[in-house]
C-alpha cells in the first residue's frame, strides 16, 4: 500500500519534494509527509458516495473550529491550491484524498493519567463540545455508525465473534443493563455534534496538559454526554480505581460544561456500551483482518476494565459521580 500512497502524491505536482512515511490506520491509509513547508498527514480513502460527502463535512467542521483556534486540531490543507478533496486512480482502484496538518504531542496512551491530566482532558473535550454545539450538520446527523452508543444494538451482530463463553456473557449482561438502565433516558438528553472518538491514540498532550484531538473520522450527532463516557472508557485503561480517574475527568468537563443529573445516573451504563462495542469490534477484526493489529490495539485492557466495573455497584458509581457534579 505504500507504493500507492508514492504514487497518489505523485498526482499532485506541488507535493513531490518530500518524505513519506506511512502510519497506521482504520478505516482508510494515512501517511506522514515531511516538505519544506511542514509535517502532514496525507489520508486515501476508498471511494464511495457516502465518505465523499462525510469529507465534505469533516472538512467544513475541522476549518470552522480552527477558525476560531487554531493548533488544537487538524487544517485541512488544498492539495492542489484549490479543492481540499481530490480523487485519483491507482492500480483501477478509485481514491478519495485530502492533507491536514499534522499536529505534534505525546499521545495520553504512552503517558501515566495523572488527577492533573484527566482534568485537562476534561476541560478540552468541554471546550471542543462548546463549539460542536454551534455547528449544525445534516450530514453528519443522518451518520449512523456503530460506534455511537445510541445505536448500540447494531453491534449485536458481533457477539458471536467472541470466543471465550465468559467473555460473551460479560457483553451481554452489560448489553442487556444498557437498554434496561440506561436506553430510555437517552432521547431525553441534549444533542449535538460529538468528536466520538476521544481515544488514548487520538488525543495529545504537551507539558502534561491535552494539547489537541486528532481523527474527526467518526463525529455523529449523540448525547453529548456519550463524548464524556468514550473518553472515560479509554483513559480508566490499567487503573484499579476507575471512577476516581472518571471522576477528575467528568468533574472538570463539567466545570466548562455544565451536565445534569440523569446523564451522571446512566454514565456507568455509557462506558461499558462503549467497550462492549470495542472488544466486539476486535473479536469480529480478528477473524476479517488478523494482520491488522491496528484494529484490536485496545482489546486487552478493554476487556480488563470490564471486568473491574463488574465489580461495581451501578449506584455505587453514579453516586459518586452525582458526590463531585452537585
Amino acid at each position: 500500500m505504500i507504493t500507492n500512497g508514492y504514487e497518489t502524491i505523485k498526482k499532485f505536482p506541488e507535493w513531490n519534494d518530500i518524505e513519506i512515511k506511512e502510519l497506521a490506520g482504520y478505516k482508510n491509509y494515512n501517511f506522514l509527509i515531511k516538505s519544506k513547508r511542514g509535517k502532514f498527514v496525507f489520508k486515501m480513502y476508498p471511494f464511495d458516495v457516502a465518505t465523499s460527502r462525510f469529507l465534505e463535512a469533516e472538512t467544513g467542521i475541522l476549518l470552522n473550529l480552527n477558525k476560531e483556534t487554531g493548533g488544537f486540531y487538524p487544517l485541512p490543507i488544498p492539495l492542489d491550491g484549490s479543492a481540499y478533496i481530490k480523487s485519483a486512480v491507482i492500480n483501477g482502484q478509485k481514491y478519495l484524498c485530502r492533507i491536514l496538518t499534522f499536529l505534534e504531542g505525546e499521545f495520553i496512551g504512552k503517558l501515566p493519567l495523572t488527577a492533573k491530566l484527566m482534568s485537562s482532558f476534561g476541560n478540552f473535550l468541554a471546550k471542543l463540545d462548546l463549539k460542536l454545539i454551534k455547528i449544525e450538520n445534516t450530514t453528519i446527523k443522518s451518520v449512523v455508525n456503530e460506534w455511537d452508543i445510541q445505536h448500540l444494538s447494531l453491534n449485536e451482530k458481533l457477539f458471536k465473534y467472541i470466543d471465550d463463553p465468559d467473555n460473551r456473557k460479560t457483553v451481554e449482561y452489560f448489553y442487556n443493563a444498557f437498554f434496561k438502565y440506561a436506553y430510555p433516558y437517552l432521547e431525553k438528553l441534549p444533542k449535538q455534534i460529538i468528536h466520538n472518538d476521544a481515544n488514548e491514540w487520538n488525543t495529545l498532550t504537551k507539558n502534561g496538559m491535552v494539547s489537541s484531538i486528532i481523527d474527526f473520522g467518526d463525529m455523529v450527532y449523540s448525547q453529548r454526554i456519550n463524548e464524556a463516557a468514550i473518553a472515560i472508557a479509554y483513559s480508566c485503561f490499567n487503573t484499579d480505581e476507575p471512577l476516581k480517574r472518571a471522576t477528575d475527568l467528568i468533574k472538570s468537563y463539567h466545570e466548562i460544561f455544565p451536565l445534569n443529573r440523569t446523564e451522571t445516573k446512566i454514565l456507568y451504563y455509557l462506558i461499558a456500551a462503549r467497550l462492549i462495542t470495542s472488544v466486539s469490534h476486535s473479536a469480529y477484526s480478528k477473524k476479517s483482518e488478523p494482520d491488522n493489529s491496528h484494529r484490536f490495539i485496545s482489546e486487552k485492557p478493554a476487556w480488563r476494565l470490564l471486568y473491574k466495573l463488574k465489580e461495581i455497584e451501578p449506584d455505587q458509581a453514579a453516586d459518586q459521580f452525582e458526590r463531585a457534579l452537585f
